[in-house]
């Protein structure tokens, strides 16, 4: 980051903020330095109005992971079912999701920012696990 230019005002010896002293760590010098002088483009009437910025491109972030429920004996779609993501390993929920009426479901803007290995579980409105997930091929961007 080039203090000069992204903070407002003149930054004095700049190189300074990067080295620790016995008195004050290089971190807290520079977190003083962003509540001085970073905090000011602000426009706090904004904030308070809960005013947020359009993320246009946002929505095209992260993948996606869709694909169908059917009955495992029958080729029917299975409506209503819930599908869940987890991690294989400690059985974390990412997120769950309910299939429509063709037994459609989607995970969209998942963000993992390491690898991890998930599972998808299927189950029927009455809670039983007779069912198929059958995921649709993932696109490449």
């Amino acid at each position: 980051m080039l203090l000069d230019s992204d903070l407002k005002g003149t930054i004095e010896s700049p190189a300074s903020y990067f080295t620790d002293e016995k008195s004050i760590s290089s971190t807290e010098k520079i977190d003083l330095l962003m509540l001085v002088n970073g905090w000011r483009a602000y426009l706090w009437n904004e904030v308070e109005a809960n005013k947020t910025a359009r993320l246009d491109d946002w929505n095209d972030a992260g993948f996606e992971i869709k694909g169908r429920v059917k009955k495992l004996l029958w080729q029917g779609p299975q409506a209503g079912a819930k599908v869940v993501m987890s991690t294989v390993q400690k059985k974390y929920v990412i997120d769950s999701a309910a299939t429509d009426q063709q037994g459609l479901f989607k995970f969209e803007r998942i963000y993992i920012m390491d690898s991890i290995r998930v599972m998808l579980n299927a189950r029927t409105k009455s809670g039983t696990r007779n069912t198929e997930i059958i995921l649709d091929p993932v696109k490449k961007s």
